[in-house]
């Protein structure tokens, strides 16, 4: 059965307006819809030159007619143009598209479809003329392509580029319109950022990121890019926005910034390092003068008869002025070799720190008639000679400052997933919440420390140096009343070890 179609007369029903051009631009087809829109008729316009019947179209439409499509081959699509009427000189508001005509890969003419905007459409309320005046005139380039197809080089095309991402590229709109936006890409451009771009266009889903575009000219520019479908009332996408915004100075700004906090880290380390060399040196040529005092007043102690009782009496506040200053001056060679000092990270159960400890205080620990409870301890991962120093330091303090109680002492743990807290807690004189702050700080005093001649302020400071070499912390329960509570809390082992079982020891 043969099937003849009219294809001439379906055209010249259509209600959208249709022209066809040569490559010449000269009209060929001129549909009724066309009639009606520019009251010129089809037998006056055929065969002439499309300038010449309708010369307010050659503005804007010349350029896209004589090369973006005739000479590159584009589709070029407007979503509000207005021309003249030729005789009338009355404005008429169209949304147009020009679609080459292929023939062997060659462009033969061009095909015009132009559908009026009635007057409804045309009245744009309050809110679409702001949406209208924020696109025109913000800082950020706006671009809004077809939806399809996504793959290079036909899509996704571009049909409407806002003034803002022509001062940013260097790209006018007619050399825009009609390309994809991918024509900003160059040989820098990261790869993996393009796929994830595709990717998301492929699921018609937002994508954001950080892409390093060029200009027309050639020059890198850095955006922050953001790219979102469109759907319409039905659900079907038909179009992609997007957003950037030029980052480039900020991206400069934040390399020098990090260029600058690299240097300031270097001389940090550096000032750091001269002032422990220092710090270490001073403290070892302290102690030899000490001696030297110490070593002189017990020669002149046995000289007896030749000195007033008093004489005596001042010569051992001396001895004991030399004797505070090598305490000082070994607790600060204790600071500094413990900032020097290469961690040995092993796992160790805590109650065997703890003994470690508790050896070293046992002369202490007998003559204070302190009393110990030792809860079940978890295994940690710690330097053991380093941690062994932290409990000798928190253990001498709350007996230390027991005041007149026996001291008794509770060590017991508690685990978490991520965490684990070793939580000493005394019976001792307590202190203010006040004091908490700056309390482990090199040099600070609490009111306890400053009632005993033997206290200077760096116990704690060691304790705070030890757990910040674990990643760990530390801090201080404050009770004015009665005794106080120290928290330690290390990472937790990723299989949890078989914890001791709870122990009661006293040691007279």
């Amino acid at each position: 059965m043969k099937n003849d179609i009219n294809y001439e007369l379906i055209l010249e029903e259509l209600f959208d307006g249709l022209f066809i051009l040569d490559n010449q631009l000269q009209i060929v087809s001129w549909n009724h819809a066309m009639e009606s829109m520019t009251c010129l008729m089809k037998d006056d316009v055929l065969g002439k030159y499309v300038f010449d019947v309708i010369p307010s179209l050659e503005e804007k439409c010349g350029y896209f007619f004589q090369e973006a499509i005739l000479e590159e081959n584009r589709l070029i699509e407007l979503q509000s143009y207005t021309f003249q009427k030729p005789k009338s000189q009355i404005n008429i508001s169209v949304r147009a598209r020009f679609i080459p005509m292929e023939n062997g890969g060659q462009t033969e003419g061009i095909v015009g479809i132009l559908k009026p905007i009635s007057d409804e459409a045309s009245v744009q309320d309050e809110y679409t003329n702001l949406l209208k005046s924020v696109v025109m005139n913000t800082h950020d380039a706006v671009l809004i392509t077809r939806p399809e197809p996504i793959d290079a080089p036909e899509g996704p095309m571009i049909i409407y580029a806002n003034p803002a991402f022509t001062a940013m590229t260097g790209y006018t709109q007619e050399e825009i319109l009609g390309k994809t936006p991918r024509i900003l890409q160059g040989p820098k451009t990261s790869n993996k950022e393009k796929k994830r771009i595709r990717k998301a266009l492929s699921n018609w889903e937002r994508v954001d990121c950080e892409l390093l575009n060029y200009t027309k000219d050639g020059k890198e520019f850095w955006v922050d890019l953001g790219i979102v479908p469109v759907q319409n009332e039905e659900g079907y996408y038909t179009h992609w926005i997007a957003v950037q915004r030029d980052v480039s100075e900020r991206r400069d700004y934040l390399h020098q910034l990090e260029h600058m906090n690299d240097e300031l880290e270097k001389k940090v380390l550096e000032r750091t390092k001269e002032l422990e060399n220092f710090s270490y040196f001073l403290a070892h040529d302290l102690k030899q003068p000490t001696r030297s005092i110490s070593s002189f007043i017990d020669l002149i102690n046995k000289e007896n008869g030749n000195l007033s009782d008093n004489a005596y009496r001042y010569l051992e506040y001396v001895k004991q002025g030399s004797k505070s200053i090598n305490r000082i001056v070994d607790a600060m060679l204790n600071l500094t070799v413990l900032s020097q000092k290469e961690l040995q990270l092993e796992y160790y159960r805590f109650d065997n720190i703890i003994g470690e400890a508790m050896s070293g205080l046992s002369a202490l620990i007998r003559e204070s008639k302190a009393v110990f409870e030792i809860g079940a301890m978890p295994e940690v991962k710690v330097d053991f000679a380093l941690a062994v120093r932290l409990m000798l330091n928190l253990l001498e303090n709350a007996i230390k400052y027991s005041g007149e109680r026996q001291p008794y002492i509770r060590i017991f743990a508690e685990q978490f997933k991520k965490q684990v807290s070793i939580r000493i807690t005394d019976n001792g004189v307590g202190f203010a919440k006040s004091e908490k702050h700056g309390i482990f700080d090199l040099f600070n005093r609490g009111k306890q420390d400053v009632k005993r001649a033997d206290g200077y302020g760096i116990g704690l400071a060691i304790c705070k140096r030890v757990m910040d070499k674990h990643s760990g912390n530390i801090w201080i329960e404050a009770n004015e009343e009665e005794g106080s509570t120290v928290v330690l809390s290390f990472p937790a082992k990723a299989s949890r070890g078989q914890a001791s079982k709870k122990a009661r020891t006293r040691m007279k």
